[in-house]
C-alpha cells in the first residue's frame, strides 16, 4: 500500500472496517463498548473534577 493516494488508503481503511463489522461480532461488541465508554467519560471526568 505504498506510494497510494491518501484517498485511496482511507478506502482500504473503511471497506475493512465494513467486513469486520459485517463477520465479526466481536468487533461489533468491542465498538458497542468504546461508544459507550466516549459516552461516558466527559460525565465521569467532570465528577472527579479533572
Amino acid at each position: 500500500m505504498k506510494n497510494r493516494p491518501f484517498r485511496e488508503r482511507m478506502g482500504f481503511t473503511l471497506e475493512g472496517i465494513r467486513t469486520g463489522w459485517a463477520r465479526e461480532a466481536s468487533f461489533r461488541t468491542q465498538t458497542a463498548l468504546v461508544g459507550v465508554v466516549l459516552a461516558t467519560a466527559p460525565k465521569f471526568l467532570a465528577e472527579i473534577g479533572w
